[in-house]
């Protein structure tokens, strides 16, 4: 398992308890794993989980944030296309 994640997406802080939900579902599912993991928070997460480092927070914010890596314009190159001829 390369990486988990929880979801909580009510009105809701994401809480310790639902981040040692998470680390608990990964030691029954892959106990021999150390998989990166991600808690996404559509309200934000519980001032108790600034202490631990270990999971990757993801608000609503940076789910929508304009500069995330797949929308970044590329420069595209300016090619001229061959004009039909009118004769």
């Amino acid at each position: 398992m390369t990486a988990a994640a929880e979801a909580k997406w009510t009105s809701g802080y994401l809480k310790p308890a639902d981040l040692a939900e998470l680390r608990a579902s990964v030691a029954t599912a892959a106990p021999r794993d150390d998989p990166r993991l991600f808690a996404f928070s559509r309200s934000g997460f519980d001032r108790h989980l600034a202490s631990e480092g270990d999971f990757t927070r993801v608000t609503l914010r940076d789910l929508f944030r304009a500069d995330l890596e797949y929308e970044r314009p590329t420069r595209a190159r300016l090619t001229s296309r061959p004009r039909a001829s009118l004769s």
